[in-house]
């Protein structure tokens, strides 16, 4: 019998690793690479750049439209290669080709809470048309979460017809939940789907007593874990005294209670050391952590780390002790598989998800505690230091591959896709290449327009540096000036001294105890991001883009925007009225970084 035809996938996640976050969605990366690896599927990938949006009701409006026509201009416009995607994301090794769309980031009235959908939405049809149009229609469209991405694939999969599965992950469902516009469109997105996965029994189970009607249609994959990448260290080739903390610096990470326990157990044993890599989403949330740890009298004993790639996460995994886990709630906890894919115990809290990683016996890999209590967290810290030797690295390895390996959760995956395709009808031959053509090094550089000093001053530092060196960056002039270095080219423009009065930024639609919480750990950032004043009437932007053009000169585009402030200057400058340039270029920072990634030597 000859082997099943290659499914084309095309996978839809906003989580994804990108230049300025590595570890971002690497989960997503894992399972498509494990779908790669496994020469059933041949998977690409579309994913998202942000541009938030700026000021009051009309403004925001007007550009979210502008970067939707900037963008369906883009994909419709000429591509040296025929193709808008590049062969890798950056720091992902899996060939598969990935496409960073540009959305609108922030609330519009028309759309209210549905916005983040509607953003999504656009970008996804905008880009099934180009691949109708270049012959490379995808058999199946596999999205992940169901709200924002999986209703937005709806769209798309509806116009290309061809079947959706959705994955969940989401740790905010309750969130989504009791947002009845956001509930009306994650249920109306799960009734287009023909599988909803889930990651965990915890999860699935959420969302068969939320929405019964699909329960039938609900499967229980988990993520996949990239084994191969770590190796079993035993207990004598480890530091002794070193805790290890992998994830994002969040309130819902349970930060505080590790801390807290952490100052506990160091107290009976006072080597010990805590490593923490990872990130906080702001830098005065950052400096709330340290103040903790210094009120806790920890503080030369625990090291705050950025966000390293897989290797630094493998590197640390096989020096440290044990791995801890004070998370409130996980949907799964990759961060646990893989410590156990290791040979690294973890002391863990009873979050959800992380149950169904340790099993019945969470003994046998380490410990778990209740939620939110420091002082059995640092007892179990304690005991489980103490019984290091009697941990088989082997056998905490040997469970994570019988159950996570990268290989089983993608044959699992094929075999929904099967019976998905089946039901649809038959798939016939795959009608997506086995890869694009990339996209040639010499399209770099490129006139980016970054208003806001900070935010430009961050986005431009994550940046490889032959990247940087291809940029020239347009950017304002504020009192205390972020640097930006390395670019080829800085121009700085008086922006604050045009006459306009102040605006706010775009509400994200966070819950009041998200907002609070924000503001507790970062009173001075959230007030003077409330105050921001911005130019946004019709004569501050077409004065704004005389500006920028008679700043930059000559040959100045393609003009890449990083917020909705940016893109009407940008729509502005691309108009005509004051000067012209290139045409609308669908890549974001992200998506320069994986070009100048894919073509690298």
């Amino acid at each position: 019998m000859a082997a099943p035809a290659p499914v084309s996938v095309l996978v839809v996640a906003s989580w994804y690793p990108a230049v300025d976050d590595a570890a971002k969605g690497r989960f997503v990366a894992d399972q498509v690479a494990a779908l790669a690896a496994s020469g059933r599927a041949i998977p690409t990938v579309a994913s998202f750049e942000p541009l938030p949006l700026i000021g009051g009701a009309t403004a925001r409006t007007l550009q979210a439209a502008t970067i939707d026509r900037r963008r369906t201009a883009a994909l419709a416009g000429e591509w040296a290669d025929s193709s808008p995607f590049a062969l890798r994301a950056f720091s992902v090794p899996t060939a598969a080709p990935i496409v960073r769309l540009p959305i609108a980031d922030g609330l519009i009235p028309a759309a209210g809470a549905a916005s983040a959908e509607q953003h999504r939405s656009a970008a996804l049809v905008a880009l099934g048309d180009r691949l109708v149009s270049t012959g490379h229609r995808p058999a199946l469209i596999h999205a992940h979460t169901g709200f924002p991405d999986g209703i937005a694939a709806s769209a798309m999969a509806a116009r290309l017809g061809c079947p959706l599965v959705i994955t969940e992950h989401a740790t905010f469902l309750d969130r989504i939940f009791a947002n009845p516009i956001q509930r009306e469109r994650y249920a109306a997105g799960a009734a287009a789907a023909a599988r909803v996965i889930a990651v965990s029994e915890l999860l699935a189970n959420q969302i068969r007593t939320e929405l019964p009607e699909i329960a039938a249609r609900i499967v229980v994959i988990p993520n996949a874990v990239a084994v191969d990448d770590f190796r079993a260290v035993a207990a004598a080739d480890r530091d002794p005294d070193e805790l290890l903390y992998v994830g994002y610096r969040r309130p819902i990470k349970g930060i505080d209670t590790l801390l807290a326990a952490f100052a506990q157990a160091r107290a009976n044993r006072s080597g010990l050391r805590l490593r923490l890599i990872g990130r906080s989403a702001t830098s005065e949330v950052e400096a709330g952590w340290r103040r903790l740890a210094d009120e806790l009298g920890v503080a030369e004993s625990v090291a705050f780390e950025d966000v390293t790639d897989r290797a630094g996460v493998v590197a640390a995994m096989s020096r440290a002790a044990l791995l801890v886990h004070a998370s409130r709630y996980e949907t799964f906890g990759v961060v646990v598989a893989e410590a156990l894919s290791a040979g690294l115990p973890v002391v863990a809290t009873d979050s959800g998800g992380v149950r169904e990683v340790l099993g019945p016996d969470p003994a046998a890999f380490g410990a778990m505690v209740a939620v939110d209590d420091p002082a059995a967290f640092a007892a179990a810290i304690e005991a489980t230091l103490a019984r290091r030797a009697t941990f088989d690295p082997e056998v905490l390895r040997a469970s994570v591959i019988e159950r996570f390996a990268a290989a089983v959760v993608a044959s699992r995956l094929l075999e929904v896709y099967d019976e998905v395709l089946a039901e649809a009808g038959a798939p016939g031959e795959p009608s997506t290449p086995t890869a694009w053509p990339s996209s040639a090094a010499t399209g770099l550089p490129r006139t980016v327009v970054g208003l806001d000093r900070r935010r430009t001053a961050a986005s431009i530092a994550t940046l490889p540096a032959d990247v940087r060196q291809s940029l020239t960056v347009v950017t304002a002039v504020e009192p205390r000036s972020e640097a930006i270095a390395g670019v080829g080219r800085l121009i700085e423009l008086a922006v604050a001294a045009l006459p306009e009065p102040a605006a706010r930024r775009a509400s994200t639609g966070r819950p009041v105890i998200d907002r609070l919480i924000r503001f507790a750990l970062d009173p001075i950032g959230t007030i003077r991001r409330r105050r921001a004043t911005y130019p946004l009437d019709p004569r501050s932007i077409a004065t704004l883009a005389v500006r920028v053009r008679e700043a930059v000169g000559e040959a100045p585009g393609p003009w890449l925007p990083l917020d909705g402030r940016d893109a009407l200057v940008v729509d502005a400058l691309e108009s005509g009225e004051h000067g012209g340039g290139a045409p609308s270029d669908l890549d974001g920072l992200w998506g320069l970084a994986d070009r100048w990634w894919s073509n690298r030597d």
